[in-house]
């Protein structure tokens, strides 16, 4: 399997030469984080991560069947999204701000990294159709991939 690193080192460019570019539109709820508390991410093919927020971190929840929930530093989440309305639960609506450079995993781009079949890399993602990364991102710290 490859890692994150290798992904990225494979993709990246092919993503910024190649890629297609897809304006985010999913809604997702969040709200502030309460002290430290635990966030354990659950998708539809079971837990992914356990982690820890922090002050001023904000919780965001994906509004999916699964309604799988991750963590977001204030920075990070004020950049990303834009405040639309109050929710239920505690929760505000709001809607991504972001571009993203996408590409379609296909048995052209797997010969391209000499894969025949089954392709796998080390990440909590890895069951895909399109790798993806932020397009503002000039030096992207993750080469994401998603099912669509």
């Amino acid at each position: 399997m490859r890692t994150q690193k290798e992904m990225k080192q494979l993709v990246l460019p092919l993503l910024k030469r190649k890629g297609r570019i897809y304006r985010k539109f999913k809604k997702i709820l969040a709200r502030k984080a309460k002290g430290k508390e635990v966030i354990e991410t659950v998708t539809g093919d079971g837990k992914e991560t356990v982690n820890r927020a922090k002050p001023g971190d904000y919780i965001v929840k994906n509004q999916t069947v699964a309604g799988e929930e991750y963590i977001l530093n204030a920075k990070k989440f004020r950049s990303r999204y834009n405040y639309r309305k109050r929710s239920k639960a505690g929760y505000s609506e709001y809607e991504p701000t972001g571009r993203i450079y996408a590409i379609e995993v296909n048995q052209r781009l797997l010969r391209k990294f000499n894969v025949k079949s089954r392709f796998y890399f080390i990440a909590s993602f890895c069951s895909f159709s399109y790798f993806l990364t932020h397009l503002t991102s000039k030096n992207a710290a993750r080469v994401s991939s998603v099912r669509i």
